[in-house]
């Protein structure tokens, strides 16, 4: 039976600090290049959604335009329409009831 010394020191061996460092350098470079990444990810994400709220905002003003466009097209022809039953109830001699 082999005896087996539990009280033996264990060989110390030298850690070269230099490696460590190294190391540890690499490991934080490595979180900072992706925390820069998990930012730059979410910034070409907002500039997305706003390239696409842009776009919808263009939709609403363009539709707000032809609605402005129908609306002075309306009143004109009301203004027009007032002036023809004006003229005509004058020739007929019909008094407005209004």
């Amino acid at each position: 039976m082999m005896r087996v010394n539990i009280f033996r020191r264990k060989k110390h061996v030298p850690t070269d600090i230099l490696t460590v460092k190294t190391a540890q350098l690499n490991a934080t470079a490595k979180e900072a290049e992706d925390a820069v990444s998990l930012v730059t990810t979410a910034l070409n994400r907002i500039k997305s959604v706003n390239t696409r709220m842009k776009s919808h905002m263009e939709e609403i003003d363009t539709y707000c335009g032809n609605l402005m466009a129908v609306r002075e097209q309306l009143d004109k022809n009301y203004i027009h329409n007032e002036a023809v039953i004006s003229n005509f109830s004058k020739l007929l001699c019909i008094e407005d009831d209004e």
